[in-house]
C-alpha cells in the first residue's frame, strides 16, 4: 500500500501537468479494478477542466466542475504523465487525455486500486464529516440496532447509493425512516 509521502509526491508530480486542463478523452482498458470503474466516467469527464488536485489520506482527489474523481493507488498502482499517443503497456488500465497533449495514465499490476466518481454534494458531505450529515437530517444515530456500527461502511454505502440508479434524490427525508418520531 502506498504510504502517505508517496501519495503526496504523486499529487505534487501530476498537478502542474493537469491543473486547469480540459479532459478531451478517457480511455478505460480495464473496467474492473478493486471495484468497477464507473461506466459513465468518460461522459462525466469529457470537456470538464481540472479545478484542483488534492489529497485526503491515501486518496488523490481531482476536482472538476461536475464532481470529484477519487483515486486510490492500492498496493501497486501509480499515476504518470505521458504524451497522448504513447503506446500503453500491459498494466495500464486508464488514460485521462488532456487538451495540452498530456495523458494521465493509471497503472496497477495487481488491480487493488480504485477509481470513484463523487458528485459535489457527496464530496462536501464526505469532507465535512458525519456531523454535517447528522445536522442536515441524515439521522444515522437513529438507526435501530446500529448504534455501534462503524461509520466508514455506512459512508461507502451512501456513496454507492448516490451512484446507483435506485437512489431517488428528490424523495422526502421523512420517507427514509418509517419509525421516525
Amino acid at each position: 500500500m502506498p504510504e502517505l509521502p508517496e501519495v503526496e509526491t504523486t499529487r505534487r508530480g501530476i498537478t502542474p501537468h493537469i491543473l486547469g486542463q480540459k479532459v478531451v478523452d478517457v480511455i478505460v482498458r480495464e473496467k474492473k479494478l478493486r471495484w468497477p470503474v464507473p461506466a459513465n466516467l468518460a461522459e462525466l469527464l469529457k470537456n470538464d477542466s481540472v479545478m484542483e488536485v488534492g489529497r485526503r489520506g491515501k486518496y488523490l482527489l481531482i476536482k472538476f466542475n461536475g464532481g470529484v474523481l477519487m483515486i486510490h493507488l492500492g498496493m501497486s498502482g501509480s499515476l504518470r504523465i505521458v504524451k497522448v499517443g504513447e503506446p500503453s503497456e500491459k498494466h495500464d488500465h486508464l488514460d485521462f487525455q488532456f487538451q495540452n497533449g498530456n495523458d494521465l495514465r493509471y497503472r496497477d499490476p495487481r488491480k487493488f486500486g480504485s477509481i470513484h466518481w463523487m458528485n459535489i454534494l457527496f464530496y462536501l458531505l464526505w469532507v465535512r464529516s458525519p456531523s454535517l450529515m447528522i445536522s442536515q437530517g441524515a439521522h444515522f444515530t437513529s438507526c435501530p440496532g446500529r448504534k455501534k456500527q462503524p461509520l466508514k461502511p455506512l459512508l461507502w454505502t451512501a456513496m454507492w447509493l448516490l451512484e446507483s440508479e435506485i437512489f431517488m434524490p428528490m424523495r422526502p427525508c421523512s420517507e427514509l425512516e418509517s419509525d421516525r418520531h
